[in-house]
């Protein structure tokens, strides 16, 4: 794979709209975090134990990442037009390394989020409306995704569906030291509660077996989508 095929758009619009959207969307991203971490209820349990953070925080490194690698991209590529291409190394940086890996795990993880959010705790909520925070951290995360699958050109690979599994076992063990000291400690009843471990290990089971793959393979089933009208609009645009 080289370097061009990774990093920019998916689609031939002019340079100038991609840089911005990308710095768009990760100032939009810091600024949730940092309103979320001010405004959490004093009444919860802290802000870092909840998955909802965890997943919108890794989202928010993988947009940083990838603002800041597009405008190191921008930059090199005005100080190396004169070389000719052929000269130029098609190996992958490591910090687009670093960003492919982030978006490899923040995307699936922030679909997760929301699925498991509207599916399970919303209905225990006992209310119609989605408050400010629900709407920041359980919509809006997937709609970054959903632009992310649609304008950038990240690649999906089903293998990587091991990078969400770790993700998930990360944070699965991480619950279980933190409800053993204080058995108190239940971040998502019904969901993953280990005053119920019954429930959470079914729970569990068909979230990382069932679950998670089926996400891996319609992820990748959008992603050849996606090339696939690329290649199409690909061709028109060069008859054209």
């Amino acid at each position: 794979m080289t370097v061009v095929c990774m990093l920019p758009l998916q689609w031939p619009f002019l340079h100038l709209f991609f840089v911005v959207y990308r710095l768009l969307v990760a100032t939009y991203a810091v600024a949730v975090t940092i309103m979320s971490v001010l405004i959490h209820p004093s009444d919860l349990l802290p802000w870092p134990v909840w998955l909802t953070n965890w997943s919108f925080f890794l989202l928010t490194c993988h947009l940083l990442c990838a603002a800041v690698v597009i405008l190191l991209n921008t930059c090199c590529e005005r100080r190396h037009s004169s070389v000719p291409s052929a000269s130029r190394s098609t190996a992958i940086p490591c910090y687009m390394k670093l960003s492919w890996f982030l978006f490899s795990v923040a995307a699936p993880a922030a679909i997760i989020v929301t699925t498991i959010f509207f599916a399970a705790i919303f209905p225990q909520l006992h209310r119609s409306y989605l408050s400010v925070d629900d709407i920041a951290l359980h919509v809006t995360n997937t709609v970054l995704v959903i632009l992310e699958f649609t304008i950038a050109a990240f690649p999906v690979r089903l293998l990587h569906v091991v990078y969400t599994w770790c993700y998930g076992l990360a944070y699965v063990i991480f619950s279980a030291i933190y409800w053993a000291f204080d058995h108190s400690h239940v971040m998502y009843p019904g969901v993953l509660d280990w005053n119920a471990p019954r429930t959470t290990a079914v729970v569990i089971v068909i979230v990382a077996l069932v679950g998670v793959p089926l996400l891996q393979f319609i992820l990748f089933g959008i992603y050849q989508l996606r090339l696939y009208i690329f290649a199409r609009c690909a061709c028109r645009y060069s008859l054209d």
